[in-house]
């Protein structure tokens, strides 16, 4: 507070002696409520990093601030887990001659999809998802698991990915026999050229090119797969549809500045970032 303020409420006190008695049970109050948020806060910081050791402090603070409703700042994060000794050690970064790729990102939802299929073993055998997903806001449109990579599959989830969310203007694959035919066109253009949506295909050897998705399976994998234990296929099939929801809804994406791909894709982040 300014000097005229403080001196305005010492002019008020001196010709109000109760006034005193009041300010300072309001003053108390407000430091009791304050301190419990504060412990609150902090609460919750440890026992997300806690749960998972891996979280840094950005995604920390991302969690706190969209799945809690609750005010940390990265720096707050900091302080706490050290507090808590729970920051490990600073490393600092290796020096690379890497030439970082452009980075490139579509304005609006639907006008972009990027989508690809990912191996792995389930049961003994492979199995394998194809998923189609917003560029702009990461948000899986379409996703399902199937014995065959095949084109019929990757055609099939388009299909109820197109029908729930309308086609997007543009579709980005990679050179992969169930999008492409080097002799023609293949299943899946013909498909793209009913919707009138554009086809673009990575540049062999590029996998950057489809970053985002390449992205969403390493996180699929990680934080999901890789431990999980299934009863059958079935059970496989709807397990990882309830986790691409969750991933959807209720996973803030370091990304997209923490939002959850839902947030983007039905573009309420407006709604979100404004309290």
């Amino acid at each position: 507070p300014s000097y005229s303020r403080i001196r305005t409420a010492l002019v008020a006190i001196r010709e109000h002696p109760d006034l005193e008695l009041q300010l300072v049970v309001a003053a108390s109050a407000l430091l009791e409520r304050y301190g419990n948020a504060i412990a609150s806060i902090t609460e919750q910081i440890v026992a997300l990093k806690q749960q998972h050791p891996t979280f840094g402090i950005k995604r920390i603070a991302q969690i706190l601030r969209r799945v809690f409703f609750l005010p940390a700042s990265p720096e707050t994060v900091r302080q706490r887990l050290h507090e808590a000794k729970l920051m490990p050690p600073s490393v600092p970064p290796k020096k690379r001659n890497l030439t970082r790729p452009r980075f490139f990102e579509r304005a609006t939802p639907n006008q972009m999809w990027q989508t690809d299929i990912f191996t792995f073993r389930l049961g003994g055998r492979y199995a394998y998802i194809v998923a189609f997903m917003d560029d702009y806001s990461r948000f899986i449109v379409g996703a399902d698991l199937f014995r065959s990579p095949t084109a019929q599959a990757v055609i099939e989830v388009y299909r109820v990915a197109a029908g729930e969310f309308q086609p997007p203007k543009e579709m980005l694959t990679d050179n992969g026999r169930q999008y492409t035919n080097w002799r023609g066109v293949s299943r899946f253009e013909a498909e793209l050229k009913k919707d009138h949506v554009a086809h673009f295909k990575s540049r062999p050897q590029h996998p950057m090119t489809l970053g985002k998705v390449e992205r969403f399976w390493s996180t699929i994998w990680q934080h999901f797969l890789v431990r999980a234990q299934f009863d059958s296929f079935e059970n496989a099939r709807e397990r990882i549809k309830l986790w691409i929801k969750h991933y959807n809804h209720q996973r803030p994406n370091q990304g997209i500045e923490g939002l959850c791909p839902a947030d983007r894709f039905f573009e309420i982040q407006a709604q979100l970032t404004d309290w």
